[in-house]
């Protein structure tokens, strides 16, 4: 049993869970005792297969809207219940209108990266204003190459060529990274991130 980030992971077969009050029971026969953990805290459960779930739960959390996922024992997915879903299906119509259309598609994706790199931009000029002469320059450079990438982005005439000006104005900023912190690390790695 695991929780992380308000999502309940059950993996041992054999483990059942059952409603009780505004709690979830996790029963495992190897683990005698009462181990309960408040509905409250709980946005999402997903369990492996070989673990049972009861009636009470499900009808509980799909009231909820508390989704519930079923996985293999290889962690692929198998199902999932999420209850109601509310919404407005006329913004979800419209939101693929915009999908199907390339030029506003574009034109939302401009908006987004012009975002990010005006943030980027103003978050080095801030942090060049408050260090010292010897990295101050260096860090209004990487800045002015975010306003190009900026310029840049306005004028990209596909996602592809967009996402790849995306993708060097990250990469030059994460690297300008330590010249900011004092012990962050060059530039990202991920899945899984090297600690420090």
């Amino acid at each position: 049993m695991t929780e992380l980030l308000r999502t309940l992971f059950i993996t041992t077969p054999g483990t059942s869970l059952h409603l009780e009050g505004d709690t979830v029971r996790i029963y495992q026969p190897d683990k005698p005792g009462r181990h309960i953990l408040p509905l409250l805290r709980i946005e999402h459960i997903v369990v492996w297969n070989g673990v049972d779930v009861s009636d009470d739960l499900i009808m509980r959390c799909a009231d909820d809207a508390r989704g519930i996922t079923w996985m293999t024992r290889n962690g692929r997915f198998l199902a999932r219940v999420t209850g109601a879903q509310t919404g407005n299906p006329l913004l979800r119509l419209e939101q693929t209108r915009a999908y199907d259309a390339t030029e506003r598609r574009l034109g939302i994706a401009r908006s987004i990266v012009a975002g990010k790199l005006q943030n980027y931009r103003q978050l080095l000029l801030r942090a060049a204003r408050d260090t010292d002469q010897a990295r101050r320059g260096e860090i209004r450079n990487v800045a002015e190459q975010h306003a190009a990438a900026l310029a840049a982005a306005a004028e990209a005439s596909s996602i592809t060529e967009l996402l790849g000006i995306e993708g060097n104005a990250a990469r030059s900023y994460f690297q300008t990274l330590p010249m900011l912190t004092p012990y962050a690390p060059t530039g990202r790695t991920r899945r899984p991130p090297k600690s420090s």
